[in-house]
């Protein structure tokens, strides 16, 4: 993709991460993968994103930016998702990404079919701002952290996508959700770029880490625990994969 526009290979990239979901959403529609499969996967994705900000985010941020930029985006990201996490919470998206009954349906919460819906572009967003704002402090696309994302992507809406069947959710209103957020993530990555491009390094960098910030909250308030609750002490190791394979990658 090189040899597009920065803008074309930011919507691109955008679109290839988030088209990872649409994967993940149809073998967790039609693979019948039981619990514990799909528990190991999003327990090495985890893994796969804790590497991704440890290794490349958190330290492009601070290089572009400095510490204290780096900080205060970092803390402001997890504060702000935890808001968010909340609030859709109180209308039924709070366990999302479990694949049980434990999903509220629409006959047991009113609107909890729109906070789902809320729920999966909160997540996504931070994930696709990174790629285009990357693209900035980075000149390229960090191929790490997409990878990274495309790993994480497909145990997320395999997990959410069975809890949703299981609860009575329509085959178009599942898909019309994912095929949603991967147009929503092309558009994100390239408003990351193109919106940001002209702001000081400083300015840069807080969004890296604010956008980092939000994934480490998401991994440890969703990611973890919806691994943990099938495969008990197993996540960890699945974990220890995921980020080992993911730093590798970035040693090459």
């Amino acid at each position: 993709m090189n040899s597009l526009s920065p803008e074309l290979q930011a919507l691109c990239w955008g679109f290839f991460a988030g088209g990872s979901l649409l994967l993940g959403a149809a073998l967790g529609y039609y693979v019948p993968l039981g619990k514990r499969i799909p528990s190991i996967i999003m327990a090495f994705g985890s893994g796969a994103l804790l590497s991704s900000i440890s290794f490349e985010l958190m330290p492009a941020a601070y290089e572009h930016g400095g510490m204290l930029p780096t900080s205060l985006g970092f803390m402001a990201g997890g504060v702000i998702y935890t808001l968010l996490d909340y609030l859709l919470s109180q209308h039924g998206a709070s366990d999302r990404k479990r694949s049980s009954e434990i999903q509220k349906s629409e006959a047991e919460q009113e609107g909890s079919g729109l906070a789902l819906a809320a729920g999966a572009l909160v997540d996504g967003i931070p994930e696709a701002i990174v790629l285009g704002v990357g693209l900035i402090a980075q000149n390229r696309i960090s191929m790490v952290t997409l990878v990274a994302i495309l790993i994480s992507n497909v145990p997320e809406a395999l997990s959410s996508t069975v809890g949703m069947k299981k609860n009575g959710r329509s085959f178009t209103f599942i898909f019309s959700l994912w095929f949603l957020i991967t147009i929503l993530s092309g558009l994100f990555s390239l408003a990351g770029f193109t919106y940001f491009q002209s702001f000081a390094p400083e300015v840069i960098s807080m969004i890296m880490a604010l956008a980092a910030g939000c994934m480490l909250t998401m991994v440890a308030d969703t990611m973890i625990p919806e691994a943990y609750s099938a495969v008990n002490s197993r996540a960890g190791l699945a974990i220890l994969a995921g980020f080992l394979l993911t730093f590798f990658l970035g040693k090459l």
